[in-house]
């Protein structure tokens, strides 16, 4: 992850390019830019370049001090 905007103090705004690679011959490079922030429970990002649109993401406590995080 490569930081291309720090945001606002919660992180609202930043911007990162990414790139995520596998077993197989072939990776992803996107942008993320942060479009709503909800601490801290709540994510939402703007992707483009290889993936495109809106990812949210839900953070919820679980016991052990654990947090359960769903992508919707």
């Amino acid at each position: 992850m490569q930081p291309l905007r720090p945001g606002m103090a919660d992180g609202l705004g930043a911007r990162h390019c990414l790139t995520w690679g596998s077993r197989l011959p072939c990776g992803l490079t996107f942008e993320a830019e942060v479009i709503q922030v909800r601490r801290p429970w709540l994510l939402r990002a703007r992707v483009r370049g290889d993936l495109s649109g809106l990812g949210t993401w839900e953070l919820t406590p679980e016991s052990g001090g654990s947090t359960r995080v769903r992508h919707i």
